[in-house]
Order: structure tokens, then C-alpha cells, then sequence
């Protein structure tokens, strides 16, 4: 069974050989293949070299290009900039009316974005359809932050909800049409990053109102491109997750602080699970047996529909041991 086969049977919830495993190795790869972070955000060769390079020395059942959550903002306009080594930060956001425009679509393909899309095109041509090859996108809400920033985002939802509705739903098209471009390029799997997503900064009422139905329509746009769909959310999301459940995503994949067998409860099987060892100290600080223990808990209860994965993207000095560790210990 090839790894893009183990993702697909576990999104569908069908019996696998072994647990799949697809940790988000990004900036790892990268300082692994000793090619700077930033280097592989603005060069596809790079990026793609630092990957393959992954695949090569841990042969995870999938591969994933790096998290930039400033590479959209980018192409839209708004001011990035890197030091050494490090990942673009956006430094100058947009304003509403620089985003009022229906030519979003085109935007988003320009500026940096052609760099992730044409690591696609690299990774399935070396990889074909050995392992599940997917694209880190930002979804519609997490896409408006960035670009114009959270206080002006915290802004409009108190006073300006016309504004930010017409946002959002040009943000969705611009997601749709980029995830069109993955697809194109021969991604079998899209992740959506929407970090931005918990009731921290949104409470239920606007996660339902504002961005469910532009979730679903994301979701449901991957579906008819055959695209597996994986939607992404950073820290604790346990009270979001009635909702996130209802994106429509083939999977949800969560970070550390969600309890992965009360996930299951909430969700069902509407959703497969993906995650959740944390990348904070565990990955990064713990020792092989650490990591295998917790490989082993979290394994242990979630029977079908779940990939092993780190909760968010691993820290670039996370041992090559542990990570190691983290796919054997899945694969016994």
C-alpha cells in the first residue's frame, strides 16, 4: 500500500496496513537539507530539494510544501519582508479598499505564490503517486487577517459587517481558484490553514455566520478537483469544533492542546482526525522514547480515520531521531 493510498482509505475511514503519517516538516526539511527557510519560500528548486530530501530520509506517506501564511498577502499587495533564514513576515497590511476589487482570482497567483505551486509540480513529477503530495493554503478568514491585519479585521466585525462579508467571499473565490492551480500542478491533497479559527478571536455566532459557509464552499470547490481536503487549526480549538466539523473537510487536523479522543466524540465520522504531537516541546526537546510513548497513547484509541501528524509545523532544530521515532513507532 503506497502512502497516498493509506491517506486516502483513512479519510474514507477504511482499514489501513498501518496508521498513515504525514507530519507537516516544512521548516525541519529545510534545516535538515541545510537550505535556509527563507531560500525555500521564495525558490521552488530549493523548496522542492529540501523536501524531497525528507521524503528520502523518513518516507512519510505524505510531504507538504512549507507553511507561509505571508505569501498570499503578498501577491495581494500587502508589504513582506524576511531576514536570513528566517519565513516572510507581512510588515504593511492592506486596506479594505485595496482588496475591493473582483480580480482577487488573478492576484493570488502572482508575486511568491508560483514558487508553491510549481514545488507541486517538482514533487509529483519526482514522486508521482507514491505519497499523497498536498499544498498549504490559507483559508478565507485567516487570508483577510494577514492581509489587512487583526485589529483592523477586529475592527470591521464590530462595525463594519457589510465590509467584512465582501471580504470574505472574495477571499473564498481567490482561495478556490488557487487551490484549482495545486490541483493543476498534480497536488493530490489541499491543506486549509485556518489558524485564525477558534473562538478566541471569533465567537460561535461569527465562526458560523461568517466563515462556515465559506469553509464549506472551499472544501466542497477541493472535492470537485479531487482533491483531499485537510483543514488545518492551530492551538485550542475545542469549542470550535461543533462547527469545524461542519466545513466539509475530509479531514481536520489539530494542534496539541485538543484531546484527540474527545475530538472524535464531537466530530464522528464526518471528518477524519490528523495530529496532534505537539511541536512545542515534545518534538523539538523530548527524547525517542517520549516520542514513541506518545505515539503509542494516541494511536492506541482512535482505531480508523486518523493520520498521525505533528499539531502544527515542526520547529527547524526538532532531531531527526524523533522524527524518525515518530514514523517507526506509527508503523509498529
Amino acid at each position: 500500500m503506497t502512502g497516498l493510498e493509506r491517506i486516502r482509505r483513512a479519510v474514507l475511514f477504511e482499514r489501513v496496513d498501518h496508521t498513515p503519517v504525514a507530519p507537516l516538516l516544512g521548516a525541519h526539511a529545510a534545516a535538515l537539507a541545510g537550505l535556509g527557510h527563507d531560500r525555500a519560500c521564495r525558490d521552488a528548486g530549493v523548496q522542492a530539494e529540501a523536501l524531497l530530501h525528507a521524503v528520502e530520509a523518513y518516507e512519510p506517506d505524505a510531504i507538504f510544501t512549507l507553511m507561509d501564511l505571508s505569501a498570499e498577502p503578498e501577491a495581494l499587495g500587502a508589504g513582506v519582508a524576511s531576514e536570513e533564514g528566517q519565513p516572510p513576515v507581512v510588515v504593511r497590511h492592506l486596506t479594505r479598499e485595496d482588496l475591493e476589487t473582483e480580480r482577487l482570482e488573478q492576484r493570488i497567483l502572482t508575486s511568491r505564490v508560483p514558487v508553491f505551486i510549481e514545488t507541486v509540480s517538482r514533487l509529483r513529477a519526482a514522486l508521482g503517486d507514491s505519497v499523497c503530495i498536498g499544498a498549504l493554503i490559507s483559508g478565507p478568514l485567516t487570508a483577510t487577517a494577514n492581509a489587512v491585519g487583526i485589529a483592523d479585521l477586529a475592527r470591521m466585525l464590530r462595525r463594519d459587517r457589510e465590509g467584512i462579508t465582501g471580504l470574505l467571499d472574495r477571499l473564498t473565490d481567490a482561495c478556490v481558484a488557487l487551490q484549482k492551480s495545486h490541483a493543476e500542478a498534480g497536488a493530490h491533497a489541499v491543506v486549509i490553514l485556518e489558524p485564525v479559527a477558534t473562538t478566541a478571536i471569533l465567537g460561535p455566532a461569527d465562526l458560523e455566520a461568517l466563515l462556515l459557509p465559506r469553509l464549506q464552499a472551499v472544501t466542497e470547490a477541493a472535492r470537485r478537483l479531487g482533491l483531499i481536503s485537510i483543514l488545518h487549526v492551530c492551538g485550542d480549538c475545542r469549542r470550535s469544533l461543533p462547527l469545524l466539523a461542519r466545513a466539509g473537510a475530509h479531514a481536520l487536523s489539530l494542534d496539541s492542546p485538543v484531546e484527540m479522543t474527545s475530538a472524535r466524540e464531537i466530530v464522528g465520522t464526518r471528518s477524519a482526525l490528523m495530529g496532534n504531537l505537539d511541536v512545542l516541546r515534545l518534538l523539538p526537546y523530548g527524547r525517542p522514547e517520549e516520542v514513541r510513548r506518545a505515539v503509542r497513547d494516541l494511536i492506541a484509541p482512535m482505531q480508523r480515520g486518523f493520520i498521525l501528524s505533528s499539531g502544527c509545523e515542526l520547529p527547524e532544530q526538532t532531531p531527526r531521531a524523533n522524527v524518525a521515532e515518530m514514523i517507526a513507532a506509527a508503523r509498529r
